[in-house]
């Protein structure tokens, strides 16, 4: 028997759009759909910030 072959790793970083679903049906029915995103990085190899995004990213925070 072969073993499978590997796959490759994923292209980080990478963003993903995703969309959380959830849905309640008692005591109301109810539903809810919300686009968010998902950040996939290694955490062993962080990307910088460039220095224009830095005043941004600590106002977010």
């Amino acid at each position: 028997m072969t073993p499978a072959p590997a796959r490759p790793a994923p292209r980080v970083p990478a963003l993903y759009v995703t969309e959380v679903r959830h849905t309640r049906s008692a005591p109301v029915r109810y539903r809810l759909r919300h686009r968010t995103y998902l950040w996939l990085v290694d955490v062993d190899d962080l990307p910088v910030l460039p220095l224009s995004l830095i005043h941004i990213s600590e106002r977010a925070g």
